[in-house]
């Protein structure tokens, strides 16, 4: 167990040149397959950035909640023009109101999941951009290529680490 000030960590420690010669390397690996790359991250794009069933489930989801409110504002409209059993009237509101809140939630939940996909399907857009202008050697740093390209570095006990693009590719390096 890991107590606070105890043990160190057992990561190895890296210098901001180190990470970058291992991202040049990285780099390197996966501009050799740069055309089969572009392929796959056209694919993946297409993947991503297909919402059309999320998009009918979200509009199943809307029609829901627009019933369910429909039904509680009736259920109210009824209580106060009838003098019905409160218990009753309290048992069937609060079902109304729990599968608002399910129907609700489940909203959010698919918007959001549309909305991720979208943020996804721009980071591999640009992500294919650079894989196409940037060139297939890269001598130097260069910043703005590791802005557009690279989502984490993860680095390992062993010594490497793994570079995450943000096309999903995954590319493990030894430390130089």
């Amino acid at each position: 167990m890991l107590v606070i000030g105890k043990e160190k960590c057992s990561t190895p420690h890296f210098t901001d040149d180190e990470i970058k010669a291992m991202f040049l390397k990285a780099y390197s690996q996966l501009l050799g397959v740069r055309e089969s790359s572009i392929e796959d991250c056209e694919v993946l794009y297409d993947m991503v950035t297909n919402t059309t069933i999320l998009e009918d489930e979200l509009t199943k989801q809307r029609e829901e909640i627009n019933v369910v409110t429909e039904l509680i504002s009736k259920q109210i409209h009824e209580n106060a023009a009838s003098s019905s059993d409160q218990a009753e009237y309290q048992k069937k509101y609060n079902s109304l109101v729990n599968r608002y809140k399910r129907a609700q939630k489940k909203h959010e939940s698919i918007s959001d999941e549309i909305t991720g996909r979208k943020l996804k399907g721009n980071s591999i857009r640009l992500f294919i951009t650079s894989l196409k202008k940037n060139p297939t050697v890269l001598d130097t740093w260069d910043d703005e290529i590791w802005t557009t390209m690279v989502e984490k570095g993860s680095v390992h006990t062993d010594g490497s680490i793994t570079f995450t693009f943000n096309s999903g590719q995954e590319i493990c390096v030894e430390k130089v």
